[in-house]
């Protein structure tokens, strides 16, 4: 959300994210092993947040890129919590996961235009509340859903 906000079709970055974490979650369901899979997460918040610090000027295609392997990671990682799960309760926690992150991200997205359109100054106290709102909402989601 917080990087969609510098780019203007950044709309479409939070729906790479979340269809690459679908695919990461149906990844983990399959019993298909991803290696370093923690690790691969962490990566991918440090590759976006390096991104984020660049602002303007990094290609569409690479910002999609980065988060459809950050979607396809974080969705693998989110998936460990459900795996053996009956088929009611699965796709309860899928869809809800989903949207959640949807409206997250969008509304992240928004604020940091509101932000942004405010003053530069502001958007750089912005992006570091926003991302610690990230960094809460995805340490509480699995020990929610635990």
């Amino acid at each position: 959300g917080v990087l969609s906000a510098f780019v203007r079709s950044g709309w479409a970055l939070p729906a790479v994210f979340l269809t690459a974490g679908a695919a990461g979650t149906a990844l983990h369901l399959g019993a298909h092993a991803l290696p370093a899979g923690e690790l691969l997460v962490a990566v991918s918040v440090l590759l976006m947040g390096a991104a984020l610090l660049a602002r303007r000027g990094t290609p569409l295609v690479l910002l999609s890129g980065l988060c459809g392997f950050g979607g396809l990671v974080h969705g693998y990682a989110l998936a460990e919590s459900i795996v053996g799960a009956q088929a009611a309760p699965l796709w309860s926690y899928l869809f809800g996961v989903a949207v959640v992150q949807l409206v997250l991200s969008l509304a992240i997205r928004e604020g940091m235009r509101v932000w942004l359109a405010r003053s530069r100054r502001t958007a750089d106290g912005a992006i570091v509340a926003a991302s610690l709102c990230i960094l809460a909402v995805g340490t509480a989601m699995p020990l929610l859903a635990a």
